[in-house]
């Protein structure tokens, strides 16, 4: 996002005054729109279309510079690459830095080993790939990335990798650029729509799904460039007015329409797209951009949009993190303002002495160089499993002062299995299954998606207090497939299928247990999920094996708002699991699960009673953090249901009861 926000503004494009004021204004609208989403999402819920305004006026801007360097014979990759270090890489390695030095003492291992990683990927413009690629079961609630903006930035220097050469290419080979804009850019708009439905989270972070946005702010640079005859006469009608204006609106209609739950971008985005490039194209003449985009304040705003963009989301995301939730709105509003403060400075402080002030080949390559170092800073992190040499007792504590020397980090330890020893799967390295105990055949199979893997430990205590035979067991796991026959993505079909295998050669095992996050496919796709549950009891009963269900634990925990970190913005025992919240992240599943169950005969364990009472259910036993995440058990949390539950359990894996 960082071109789209800190593409220059002096420079001169044909058919424009030497600046226009007006495009600063949209700078504004856009950035403001994303601020105000990421502080209030539940208020401004659409307001991460911002974004897209950025990627058109990216495309407008820089496109029409290059056009222009092109004519007047003066293209220069190398002078392009400077121009756009001197312009992004400032304000970012100090926001960069930022991160890390807050991060070190504020953040856990886990968290810190993730900024790490975040760091790298944003010096290095691949963080939407890298977001992209960590997008899954395990992955950390998207509100406490704090570098979790720079997917945007990512893309747009993806973009600027190729498309200058792309540009001077045809240009050189005579090849007609108008029709090049635009088969480049419906292809990109049809991969785009193609992929939103099936693999959304590739068509949000790729640059291939997005690179249409960026070109529609090209095409419209190519025009203004070329005196497009149709631009000029729109532009010098009353039209122009009324264009700007239908533009406006069709960017507030997608701010109050558009939600992180619709298929985005698809076709959504053509809202913005098209309200952004209204707004250009009406010129800095038409009344709404002369009198109000061209005003000072929103001047102003677009003036420091950049390193307001970097800054925002850093700071309410490390309140997030602090606060173990959602900060109270003054925290929220604070960190706002407190952004803008720091945008202004870096604007006035950083940014302009380095971009006008210095020599471009000499800065550009010290920038270079320290880019460069923070990049390997992050590696080295993410390397060092977050710095664990790192005092924790100093910055972190259990909010209980007598148990303050425990050592919080194990706490957050899921099983670390083997990979599974089945062949001829695809993605064996993703799912895995946790070592046999003891060394015989099994007579328990626990299989299902990574709350399976979580409950893994149940079943290890319970070998480890009834010696024999009748409780080794074997475990199969992976993330988002609660191994249910012909049910899920391809590679969980797959999966369940071997699993269904291994079964049927494996005469030891008397009894399958499946475990998975049920209430999650009752929201994706209840009716789907009932129907595989039933298709994958009869066929396991057909084998004489037994089936049993384990229930999911009661989800919403915030395992880490049970830590005291240096900063609290207030005392409140974010800790506890209050029954309203678990019943709203359950959403009544069980109301479904059990009487289908009972329908079918299969028997099921309940950890809620376990865990929960009339005071809320338990995040904490004395010194130790029962659970993982909002919805897993730590490997504590495992056992302490096993110790809570054996004659149950036992009970209910063994059939004799």
């Amino acid at each position: 996002m960082s071109s789209s926000i800190s593409s220059t503004s002096s420079q001169p494009l044909p058919g424009h005054a030497v600046y226009r004021p007006d495009i600063d204004g949209i700078r504004a609208l856009a950035v403001l729109s994303v601020v105000a989403f990421h502080a209030f999402p539940d208020l401004i819920r659409g307001g991460f279309i911002g974004v897209d305004i950025f990627f058109v006026i990216s495309g407008f801007l820089i496109s029409g510079i290059l056009f222009n360097d092109l004519a007047q014979g003066r293209f220069s990759i190398t002078d392009f690459y400077i121009r756009r270090v001197k312009r992004i890489f400032p304000a970012l390695i100090l926001v960069l830095l930022a991160c890390f030095v807050f991060g070190w003492f504020a953040l856990l291992a886990d968290e810190f080993k993730q900024l790490g990683k975040h760091m790298a990927g944003g010096a290095g413009f691949v963080s939407n790939i890298v977001l992209w690629s960590e997008a899954g079961y395990f992955d950390t609630s998207a509100e406490t990335k704090p570098l979790l903006h720079l997917w945007s930035l990512g893309v747009e220097e993806q973009f600027y990798f190729v498309w200058p050469l792309l540009l001077w290419l045809t240009w050189k080979l005579r090849i007609n650029q108008l029709w090049m804009l635009a088969a480049i850019a419906l292809i990109s708009f049809v991969i785009n729509v193609a992929t939103v439905h099936t693999h959304g989270v590739a068509a949000f972070y790729l640059p291939f799904s997005r690179f249409w946005e960026l070109l529609c702010g090209a095409l419209l640079a190519y025009l203004t460039f070329h005196q497009s005859k149709r631009l000029q006469r729109f532009r010098q009608s009353p039209l122009a007015n009324l264009g700007s204006i239908i533009g406006l609106l069709l960017i507030v209609v997608a701010i109050c329409i558009v939600t992180k739950e619709d298929a985005f971008p698809g076709w959504w985005a053509l809202l913005p797209e098209v309200g952004a490039i209204l707004m250009l194209a009406a010129g800095p003449t038409a009344v709404f951009n002369r009198r109000i985009l061209s005003s000072r304040v929103l001047v102003w705003f677009g003036l420091i949009s950049y390193p307001l963009y970097l800054w925002h989301w850093p700071l309410l995301a490390f309140a997030r993190v602090v606060a173990g939730q959602t900060p109270p709105a003054a925290i929220r509003i604070a960190a706002v303002l407190i952004s803008i403060v720091l945008a202004w400075l870096t604007w006035r402080l950083v940014e302009r002495p380095i971009r006008f002030g210095s020599k471009g080949r000499r800065s550009a390559l010290v920038l270079s160089v320290v880019m460069l170092f923070v990049g390997y800073l992050g590696y080295y992190t993410y390397q060092r499993n977050g710095m664990e040499f790192r005092d924790m007792g100093r910055v972190a504590m259990l909010f209980n002062p007598d148990v303050a020397q425990v050592s919080v980090l194990n706490s957050f330890e899921l099983p670390r299995p083997s990979c599974a020893a089945l062949t001829g799967v695809e993605h064996e390295r993703d799912w895995c299954t946790a070592p046999v105990a003891p060394v015989m055949d099994p007579a328990l199979l626990l299989i299902g998606d990574s709350f399976s893997g979580a409950y893994a430990p149940m079943f290890a205590r319970l070998h480890q207090m009834h010696p024999g035979a009748e409780y080794a067991f074997r475990q199969f796991a992976r993330g988002a497939c609660p191994s249910l026959l012909e049910y899920g993505a391809p590679y969980c079909r797959e999966i369940s299928s071997k699993i269904a295998a291994y079964v049927e050669r494996t005469p030891s095992i008397k009894t399958v247990v499946l475990a998975a996050n049920w209430p999650g496919y009752y929201v994706a796709d209840g009716v789907a999920m009932e129907q595989a549950l039933v298709r994958t009891v009869a066929f396991y009963r057909k084998l004489g094996k037994r089936v049993v269900v384990l229930l999911s634990p009661p989800n919403g925990a915030n395992p880490k708002a049970c830590i005291m970190r240096a900063i609290r913005f207030s005392d409140a025992d974010f800790c506890n699991l209050p029954l309203e919240r678990a019943d709203k992240f359950d959403d009544h599943y069980r109301d479904h699960l059990l009487p289908q169950l009972q329908r079918l005969g299969v028997p099921a364990f309940d950890p809620f009673p376990y865990l929960c009472g009339k005071g809320g259910c338990k995040v904490i036993d004395g010194p130790r953090i029962l659970y993982f995440d909002a919805g897993h058990l730590s490997v504590y949390g495992a056992e302490f249901v096993a110790d809570h539950a054996d004659r149950e359990l036992s009970d209910l894996l063994l059939g004799t009861k």
